[in-house]
């Protein structure tokens, strides 16, 4: 079972790249702490609530052993990808950052609660690669106390980038920004082409798994 679970750690990793999110969130946290962790809250929800929705579709398709339809899956999920990567590469994404995290007067709760929802919910670069994840726990024999470690290992991965800048401005108030800040301005210049390089490096391996999974059916 654990080394079925280890299998998903690429997903995981790449899925942990939240560049948008991780901008917001720092820009949120100059504003408020508590907002901050709303915004938290609602990009956790959103992922919790898509993993169990995955997962009762995932539970129905056959065995990877068996049926060749968790590679044409991977192919479905990598071609998505492949966009998303070459979207990134081309620098679309740097608009919407900039736009994102311009200064403001400050943002309440539930606004900020609403907006971690929002990013869950229109972050293709991490839901692909948990749909993936999701959809290889579930094909493969690990009973369903491997789907749910595999799946608390996966959220930790996923939200540990995002934890970071809240314990951060909770542990070291008065300095938080000045250190978040290098963090913020490199992830503006270059989170395009970190969101690039990683979405389709995934798409890449998926690609390679999803033939060798089809192949073995002709």
């Amino acid at each position: 079972m654990g080394v079925e679970i280890l299998r998903i750690l690429p997903a995981a990793l790449v899925a942990a790249v939240n560049v948008t999110a991780l901008l917001v969130l720092i820009a949120v946290l100059s504003w408020s702490k508590r907002a901050g962790t709303a915004l938290v809250a609602g990009f956790f929800i959103v992922f919790v609530v898509f993993g169990l929705l995955v997962l009762g579709v995932g539970l129905r398709i056959p065995d990877e052993g068996t049926s060749p339809v968790s590679g044409y899956i991977d192919f479905g999920l990598a071609a998505l990808l492949y966009i998303v990567g070459i979207l990134a590469l081309l620098n679309r994404p740097r608009r919407a950052m900039d736009a994102l995290t311009k200064q403001r007067t400050g943002i309440s709760l539930r606004s900020s609660f609403a907006l971690g929802l929002g990013l869950g919910i229109t972050n293709p670069s991490s839901l692909i690669p948990y749909t993936s994840a999701l959809k290889d726990l579930s094909v493969r024999d690990v009973g369903p106390l491997g789907v749910i470690l595999g799946d608390v290992v996966f959220l930790v991965i996923l939200m540990a980038p995002m934890l970071a800048p809240v314990v951060l401005a909770y542990s070291f108030p008065s300095t938080a920004d000045k250190l978040l800040a290098p963090v913020s301005a490199g992830l503006v210049k270059h989170g395009h082409t970190i969101m690039g390089a990683t979405s389709t490096g995934f798409a890449v391996y998926l690609t390679i798994k999803a033939a060798i999974n089809v192949a073995r059916f002709f």
